[in-house]
């Protein structure tokens, strides 16, 4: 989400946006009503403006992530037990116990996250370590090679 924000930018934001360009992407099912949400957020906070949201619309809309369905059993076994373990809210130990579960790396700004993850040893995108596939290696729905989240710190959009 950092690149549909100007100050948010960062290298960091840049490349996961270049390599979504080349891999699928994968989110556990809450990702859509995060996404949604901080666009509400930004919107009400004044970071966007009117002519914002059909433009982000279309860029989301266009972004290779699959969703991935999140059993119950899941979320009150390996999603909490991740929560515990690193001190996470559900919602972020979603996206560490998918990007662990599937041994992809994680695309993350948010800090708790990026700290939880290398506790975890899950690889980061944007860290020293991840290498970038091939530009020649195609994508194929199904066999996603990075996971997504989305930073959910409400301070993250507080008015200025």
């Amino acid at each position: 989400m950092a690149w549909c924000f100007v100050d948010e930018a960062s290298g960091d934001a840049d490349d996961v946006l270049g390599r979504l360009e080349r891999e699928t992407a994968l989110a556990p099912a809450h990702w859509p009503l995060e996404v949604a949400y901080a666009l509400q957020t930004a919107e009400h906070c004044g970071r966007l403006d009117a002519t914002d949201p059909p433009r982000l619309r279309a860029l989301l809309a266009a972004l290779p992530v699959e969703i991935a369905p999140l059993e119950l059993a899941t979320a009150i076994g390996g999603v909490l037990e991740t929560g515990r373990t690193y001190d996470l809210s559900a919602y972020d130990a979603a996206y560490l116990d998918l990007a662990a579960a599937r041994a992809i790396p994680l695309a993350t700004i948010d800090g708790r996250l990026r700290t939880a993850s290398a506790r975890a040893g899950v690889e980061l995108v944007g860290c020293a370590g991840v290498p970038e596939p091939a530009a020649t290696d195609p994508v194929v729905p199904g066999s996603a090679r990075l996971a997504v989240a989305q930073c959910t710190s409400n301070d993250r959009f507080e008015s200025p």
